[in-house]
């Protein structure tokens, strides 16, 4: 959370700029790979919020909103809903016209009409991949990082290479179907994590998911005893 908050204030800016630059009396929005629960409605508030001040600024009327949460199909979109009362009832005060729905999917699938979103927003969600890279096993079908489910100081340098492969590959179809769901003029603002240099082990991220994989390999060897 900490992080989001770091990095809110390049989204709130961008949606800013855009509406300013474009005076669009609707402003069509997705937030990609939302949160669920309350959270899933934050980020919307927030760039609610910010045109509306934006527009009393300039002294312009302000646009309506159609607001497009997505999230994978297991989602419980319930939850995230079961906020909007409150929600509209703190939008109201300023008069805002807000419309919401939500989009079941995954963001490597398309996910929207062409032509039909003025400003996409993804945040910390592209290091999960589309699948299993596929470089991950040898020609006889067996892992080439056992013991590990992600990138491990002991884990060869052909698994960073397959892991590296797949999210090129992933990467430039999630750009390629967004950019066939923007608008001409539209804009996207994409948060992500990332690392400083070339060493797959340079991230201090990468100690949680050693220890959760040890976690995990303890775990199974307990089943596998009692079984």
């Amino acid at each position: 959370m900490r992080v989001v908050n770091l990095m809110k204030h390049i989204t709130l800016s961008t949606i800013v700029d855009l509406y300013i630059a474009t005076t669009l009396p609707r402003l069509t929005i997705a937030d990609v790979g939302c949160s669920s629960g309350p959270n899933s409605l934050s980020p919307t508030k927030e760039i609610i919020e910010s045109v509306g001040k934006a527009c009393r600024r300039l002294d312009r009327p302000s646009p309506e909103f159609m607001v497009s949460l997505n999230n994978l199909p297991a989602n419980n979109f319930n939850s995230m809903f079961l906020g909007l009362h409150e929600f509209y009832k703190k939008l109201n005060r300023g008069s805002q016209s807000v419309f919401k729905e939500g989009v079941p999917g995954f963001f490597y699938w398309r996910l929207f009409p062409i032509d039909s979103l003025d400003f996409i927003h993804f945040s910390f969600s592209l290091h999960w991949l589309s699948e299993v890279p596929k470089d991950l096993f040898d020609e006889n079908g067996k892992c080439i990082n056992k013991g590990n489910i992600y990138i491990s100081l002991m884990s060869p340098p052909s698994v960073a290479k397959a892991y590296e492969k797949q999210f090129e590959e992933d990467f430039n179809l999630f750009l390629r179907l967004r950019s066939v769901e923007l608008a001409l003029g539209g804009w996207m603002v994409l948060i992500t994590a990332g690392r400083g240099g070339s060493c797959w082990w340079g991230n201090s991220i990468m100690f949680l998911w050693d220890v959760l994989a040890q976690a995990f390999s303890i775990m199974v060897s307990l089943v596998i005893k009692f079984i």
